[in-house]
């Protein structure tokens, strides 16, 4: 967690708490909250700065849209880019009909999916500090019950303008592996875990080669996690999850 009692960096989380699509990752930020973060973006310079006026420079740099009135970063003077600014930046930026649209085509081209304009989810959706709120678990018993749960579940759908927090989120990837990945998860010792960002299964064997007594490694593709295993046990297939959750997750004994 981020030092308390939450829900966040390289914590598996449940989907159904904030609703956003895979390629959104969580970190924690030096004020112990948790951060939904776009992997491209972050790797990109584009989500995180020392201060706002860092962040709209980096807009400007690339001729992305901004709003003062709009974009909630800019308001609160927050040194980081919420998920409804990101969706609303890409959703301008994918405006056909503005009279910006060719110096804002080339950014839209490589950091967002353009799609369905996401008026309904943009309408309702939570806010920088409810985002963060979803994963405290003090308030789970109430947050479920609360607006904030109710507006995240405004679905940022696939077909909807948005982020493109990895290359390959944007397409129906088929990903060729070798005999050496098996579908599900280990019985180990599990000691350390990775976020790999947009990278993917190769990287996440490398680490476990390069990591010493790593046995084995798992990763998850929906999350980008790299989980590092050691004392496998002798029945070492342990299937869990549902059919879904099983094939995203692929293990391999180094």
């Amino acid at each position: 967690g981020c030092g308390g009692i939450l829900v966040c960096g390289l914590c598996p989380f449940h989907r159904s708490r904030d609703y956003m699509p895979p390629g959104w990752r969580l970190e924690c930020n030096p004020d112990g909250q948790c951060i939904h973060t776009c992997p491209y973006w972050v790797e990109s310079g584009l989500w995180f700065a020392h201060d706002v006026s860092e962040l709209v420079d980096q807009l400007e740099l690339r001729d992305a849209p901004y709003d003062i009135k709009e974009n909630e970063f800019i308001r609160r003077h927050l040194n980081y880019i919420p998920p409804s600014d990101a969706v609303w930046i890409c959703d301008k930026a994918c405006d056909e009909s503005s009279h910006k649209r060719k110096r804002r085509k080339i950014f839209a081209k490589q950091f967002c999916h353009c799609g369905e304009q996401p008026n309904e989810f943009l309408k309702e959706a939570p806010t920088a500090e409810e985002y963060a709120n979803i994963m405290e678990l003090n308030t789970q018993g109430n947050t479920f019950k609360s607006h904030v749960v109710q507006a995240s579940k405004k679905k940022l759908r696939k077909e909807y303008s948005q982020p493109l927090c990895c290359h390959n989120d944007d397409k129906n990837t088929t990903i060729t592996l070798d005999d050496h990945w098996k579908e599900g998860s280990i019985d180990a010792d599990y000691f350390a875990t990775y976020d790999l960002g947009c990278r993917s299964y190769e990287t996440c064997a490398e680490l476990g080669r390069i990591i010493t007594n790593t046995e084995a490694v798992v990763f998850c593709q929906s999350t980008n996690l790299c989980h590092l295993a050691k004392n496998i046990r002798n029945n070492h297939t342990a299937i869990f999850g549902s059919n879904h959750e099983r094939a995203k997750k692929k293990y391999q004994i180094l």
